[in-house]
């Protein structure tokens, strides 16, 4: 412990596989680097705690594959990169929690084909990349949530044919692109809702199998404004393409109502 915010290197090294907890803390914000390292797979508890709202970083290095859970929380609004990388297929928690509205990176990677849950909640309405890979076929749920109104892109691959629930609800009238590819012929379902009548581009591509099974393509406006609606299918089959739009007026002296159905 130092109370003038100067701290000098603090190192522990065991080559027995035994370490202990390894804690700094700071009262002035200036933290150095608290990296420990264990050749037996025994890692105690790593924790860095900064009053002032600069963390420096924290990295836990495991050779056997089992990592603990690493959690980073800063109340002004920095974080930095939070990273776990575990090769017998075992990862821990990874959470970060950001009050400031900004969020850093957060992935996940898994050699043995399993991925627990990745979810990134922030409330200032901007939010980083979020990205999962996984070599076995299987990819777990992915979910943002956003109030503020804006969504950076969702892009889910799966190279087996079968891929999850994609499904982005935004509360102010702006969403991003949203893109599914799928190489063994089978898509799910693609919904699309906006309460405030602005909707992207809604396009799915279907060639790997040719038989011309496309599925499910709705798109729901409240306002009667709604995007090009397009569905393109290597078989030589195209699904319904339909487009609505109703317009009520009432002025005082009645109601005018005009509606137009299109059909192919």
């Amino acid at each position: 412990m130092d109370g003038g915010g100067e701290t000098g290197s603090n190192q522990i090294m065991d080559g027995r596989g035994g370490t202990r907890s390894n804690q700094i803390m700071d009262g002035r914000g200036e933290t150095r680097s608290n990296q420990v390292i264990d050749g037996r797979g025994e890692t105690g508890s790593n924790q860095v705690i900064d009053g002032r709202g600069e963390t420096g970083s924290n990295q836990v290095i495991d050779g056997r594959g089992e990592t603990r859970s690493n959690q980073v929380i800063d109340g002004r609004g920095e974080t930095g990169s939070n990273q776990v990388n575990d090769g017998g297929g075992q990862t821990g928690s990874n959470q970060i929690m950001d009050g400031g509205g900004e969020t850093g990176s957060n992935r996940i990677m898994d050699g043995r084909g399993e991925t627990g849950s990745n979810q990134v909640m922030d409330g200032g309405g901007e939010i980083g990349s979020n990205q999962i890979i996984d070599g076995r076929g299987e990819t777990g749920s992915n979910q943002i949530m956003d109030g503020g109104g804006e969504t950076g892109s969702n892009q889910m691959i799966d190279g087996g044919g079968e891929t999850g629930s994609n499904q982005i609800m935004d509360g102010g009238g702006e969403t991003g692109s949203k893109q599914m590819i799928d190489g063994g012929g089978e898509t799910g379902s693609n919904q699309i809702m906006d309460g405030g009548g602005e909707t992207g581009s809604n396009q799915m591509i279907d060639g790997g199998d040719g038989r011309g099974e496309t599925g499910s393509n709705q798109i729901m406006d409240g306002e009667g404004e709604t995007g090009s609606n397009q569905m393109m299918d290597g078989g030589g089959e195209t699904g319904s393409n339909q487009m609505m739009e109703t317009q009520i007026r009432d002025e005082g002296g009645g109601a005018e109502a005009r509606s137009h159905d299109q059909l192919s």
